[in-house]
């Protein structure tokens, strides 16, 4: 810790800048210094650090082994210190700027569209941009607030909140099953046209040729939804698209196993660490949990 209280931030912006641009000239320039006080900064930097970052010949500079390993670590340590910077300037003031989110698609056309618009009714100063998708956007490759994740493990390197159990089922539309006939067991889907979500379904995959079965698969539960209100097949669906339908009839919950409702799934925010003290961020978060402890998505079992 003593070396890390002495080490100059100004040192290490200056080996970044020098590793970034390739020279001392240009380093200087942008980080409004002379050359001799760059290359000195460099000095003083290796010196505390008892290692060479960039060894120097006539024509050019290049990264060390040292070098390589310390630049690329401390990209990161410098953005989570503008992060902190930022959002210590604005803590325990009023929540401003665009919050940017990426959510499933079912989820976000479903739950998340309805509570968007009183959320920006009640955050005036915020502005939501929201990106549907059902892949696994990188957080760290792009600039998202937060993630609302539907999975069965979450991520172990952000932050996290959990907001509700995401219960699955089996079903089908109520005219399918009239012509078709209803499946008591999960052998007896050999028979159906199933409408698969794979990555969703862990039931289906643990049979022993799965791979026979006769399938539509798709990366999006709104898709399958419209083909079995359609009457295409049987699908394994998230509770929150199919309470209404069930309700009106129109759709059959299946029990094809011991349970009805799969309890496998649950609905995460994930955002960065450093972010954790942004006040439109913990707004966000704390207004999906209040909502979702009004909602529960559930299905009485018989």
């Amino acid at each position: 810790m003593k070396n890390l209280r002495h080490m100059s931030l100004k040192r290490i912006h200056c080996f970044v800048a020098i590793a970034n641009l390739g020279n001392f000239n240009d380093a200087a320039k942008e980080l409004n210094l002379t050359p001799s006080a760059v290359s000195q900064n460099l000095k003083l930097l290796e010196e505390e650090l008892g290692v060479t970052l960039i060894k120097r010949t006539t024509r050019s500079l290049l990264l060390t082994d040292a070098g390589q390993y310390f630049y690329q670590n401390v990209q990161n340590i410098l953005a989570e210190l503008d992060n902190l910077y930022s959002n210590a300037g604005t803590y325990n003031k009023e929540p401003k700027g665009e919050l940017t989110i990426t959510c499933p698609v079912a989820f976000g056309c479903s739950q998340l569209a309805p509570l968007i618009y009183e959320f920006s009714e009640r955050y005036q100063h915020i502005n939501v941009n929201i990106k549907l998708s059902d892949s696994l956007v990188n957080l760290n490759e792009e600039d998202y607030d937060i993630a609302l994740r539907i999975v069965s493990m979450p991520p172990d390197n952000f932050s996290l909140h959990y907001l509700c159990p995401i219960d699955w089922v089996y079903c089908a539309s109520t005219e399918y099953l009239a012509r078709h006939g209803r499946p008591e067991t999960i052998e007896d889907l050999r028979h159906h046209q199933l409408l698969m979500y794979p990555e969703m379904n862990p039931t289906l995959k643990k049979m022993d040729d799965a791979q026979s079965l006769k399938s539509i698969k798709s990366n999006c539960s709104l898709f399958s939804l419209q083909a079995v209100l359609n009457h295409k097949g049987v699908a394994y669906l998230p509770l929150y698209l199919l309470e209404d339908e069930i309700k009106n009839q129109r759709i059959e919950p299946l029990k094809l196993t011991e349970q009805l409702v799969f309890h496998t799934h649950r609905l995460y925010a994930l955002y960065f660490p450093s972010r954790h003290n942004s006040p439109k961020i913990l707004v966000f978060i704390d207004f999906l949990l209040e909502k979702f402890n009004q909602q529960k998505f559930s299905l009485e079992e018989g």
